[in-house]
């Protein structure tokens, strides 16, 4: 489990990334994190997991692979002309386009998808059931360790 000082590691990556991205002027721009820190299943380790979900309350059409694509290779540039993020590398190619990081002041490591939601859904329904049953977070936690 994390600490409270890593948690607030995590938070603050957020909180650089909704900085960085400030100058795009995406519409609607929501930055969601998802995955083991959102879920809390995550270990010291954990990566960030974030969706930029961006321009979906204006029912705009933006969930097609071409825009993700397009869109990352964007938010690549912009994270890398910032000074608070190292080792950017945009992967417009892959199934899930990402934009992989690493928070310079905190180390933190990061993925960040464009529209994407499912994976916030996923990772809300997954707390849900850890909250509902005490065995699905340690079951959650052994899954993850032997995937690894």
């Amino acid at each position: 489990e994390l600490t409270a000082k890593e948690r607030a590691g995590r938070e603050a990556v957020l909180v650089a990334l909704k900085n960085a991205l400030a100058s795009a002027n995406f519409p609607n721009l929501q930055l969601e994190p998802f995955g083991s820190f959102a879920n809390n299943f995550g270990f010291k380790k954990s990566d960030l997991d974030v969706a930029a979900l961006i321009g979906r309350k204006t029912g705009f059409k933006k969930n097609s692979v071409e825009f993700a694509s397009s869109t990352v290779t964007q938010i690549g540039r912009l994270l890398h002309k910032s000074s608070t993020f190292n080792n950017v590398l945009a992967i417009a190619s892959a199934r899930v386009p990402i934009v992989k990081f690493v928070h310079h002041p905190t180390g933190i490591h990061g993925d960040l998808s464009v529209n994407n939601p499912i994976s916030v859904y996923n990772t809300k329904l997954l707390h849900m059931y850890s909250l509902v049953d005490p065995r699905v977070r340690p079951l959650g936690y052994a899954i993850k360790t032997w995937a690894k």
